[in-house]
């Protein structure tokens, strides 16, 4: 399917959109660490709401927690899956956060994919294959960098344009899933025919 969405990529909007997690019946640490999380990924929302309007695509997940407590944060636009793959694939821009205990998103692989142009924290986690900084993916380490980092992609469609073709050869050479098989069986020795 992601192939498919490559082609609708319009680079010039930025997409964002991630959970909440209800913290407040949790014992500590557990109560901090998702409260951290959350706040971050609010903050991190309510900034690039502000920096880009209508160009930003996105927000939490509606949930009674996200209507209660982060009702300004609450996504936009319609959150299926399916509609929303779509509408980051439309987007061209997609931003990435690191989950609980620092863990690498799942959504990294969706992003590489559909061949977005992805800004993203520092990956903390080792995977088999790094990403390059300034070729797959920006990199950010707060709110302003990350919408510095939006704002360049924005406003360079062709280096934007390059960094997406970067990311999804990097899925044709290193995530689809045949190749990530090949990948590992030679890593033991084992050559696949």
């Amino acid at each position: 399917a992601y192939p498919r969405l490559r082609l609708l990529r319009k680079f010039d909007r930025v997409a964002y959109l991630v959970r909440a997690w209800d913290h407040r019946h949790l014992a500590e640490p557990s109560r901090s660490a998702f409260a951290e999380v959350t706040e971050g990924r609010a903050s991190l929302i309510r900034r690039l709401r502000s920096e880009f309007g209508s160009r930003f695509v996105g927000g939490f997940v509606p949930s009674h927690f996200v209507q209660e407590c982060y009702a300004d944060c609450s996504a936009t636009v319609s959150t299926d899956r399916r509609s929303f793959l779509r509408a980051t694939a439309e987007a061209g821009i997609a931003v990435s956060t690191v989950g609980l205990a620092d863990s690498n998103p799942w959504k990294i692989a969706e992003y590489l994919g559909m061949g977005v142009a992805m800004v993203s924290e520092p990956l903390r986690h080792r995977i088999p294959e790094p990403l390059r900084v300034g070729h797959d993916f920006e990199e950010f380490h707060n709110a302003e960098e990350c919408v510095a980092q939006c704002r360049a992609l924005l406003e360079d469609p062709v280096r934007t344009r390059a960094m997406g073709d970067a990311a999804g050869a990097y899925w044709d050479d290193f995530v689809r899933p045949d190749q990530l098989v090949h990948r590992r069986l030679a890593d033991i020795g084992v050559v696949a025919t």
